[in-house]
């Protein structure tokens, strides 16, 4: 059973880093702030729950397993980073992309 929790803990633990990262990155200062709280907190009781068990090595690779399939997971999804809906900017094109020569001009040497 422990090793089910620790690895439950570490999917959870590296999907909640990936979200701080996302939040951190899109300047999102106040969910940032709230990850970074949740995470110090699951930091803290894994890190406490690892020294008890320094010596089951099972238990640390359940958990590193566990991280690294959260990394994988939370790596790829999207996460919306703020409650406004983002409006799609049309690219303006610039003068070369807006002129389409029908051939080009042909280099005499």
């Amino acid at each position: 059973m422990a090793l089910l929790t620790f690895f439950a803990i570490g999917v959870v633990e590296m999907f909640i880093v990936a979200l701080w990262t996302k939040f951190v990155s899109g300047s999102q200062v106040v969910a940032s702030g709230v990850v970074t709280f949740v995470n110090t907190l699951v930091y803290f009781y894994v890190l406490d729950a690892l020294l008890s068990n320094v010596h089951n090595t099972p238990v640390i690779v359940a958990y590193a397993v566990g991280c690294a399939l959260g990394t994988m997971i939370a790596t790829p999804s999207t996460f919306t980073m703020s409650f406004k809906k983002r409006k799609n900017v049309k690219r303006k094109k610039t003068q070369r992309e807006q002129f389409t020569p029908i051939h080009e001009p042909e280099l005499v040497v």
